[in-house]
């Protein structure tokens, strides 16, 4: 693992991430906070591209990656220079977007096809599957 000072060309980079356009033309997407880290260094759906911490974060933050991830230490206000959250929780990420990947669907899929992901009331699924 790497960790490097945050660059001001790097900086910008981030901040020009804010921009919905600019991170779909990229493919990737900015987690912030703690619970986000430990979920992303566990899953494999959309794996972290890079990490910046401030100083105070960066110990813990080394425990938790991978060797293999870069991570940009950089002071409090400079991560809130780049944060998306107001009050910034120490430790932002950039993410690679994933696609679903419907290719096992080939062949068998009838012409109509619906999706849910996460649906957690019974009568909202209920409503989806009359009205589809």
């Amino acid at each position: 693992m790497g960790v490097f000072q945050i660059s001001k060309g790097h900086r910008t980079w981030v901040r020009s991430l804010h921009r919905r356009k600019i991170r779909e033309k990229e493919g990737v997407f900015i987690a912030e906070g703690f619970n986000a880290l430990e979920a992303a260094a566990q899953a494999t759906r959309h794996p972290i591209v890079e990490v910046m911490t401030d100083r105070d974060h960066l110990e813990a933050v080394v425990n938790i990656l991978a060797d293999d991830l870069p991570v940009y230490e950089c002071s409090a206000s400079v991560l809130e220079e780049i944060s998306t959250e107001k009050t910034p929780q120490g430790v932002m990420m950039i993410c690679r977007r994933g696609e679903s990947d419907f290719s096992c669907l080939d062949g068998a899929a009838p012409d109509t096809l619906l999706y849910l992901d996460r649906v957690s009331d019974p009568s909202n699924l209920g409503t989806i599957l009359r009205t589809s």
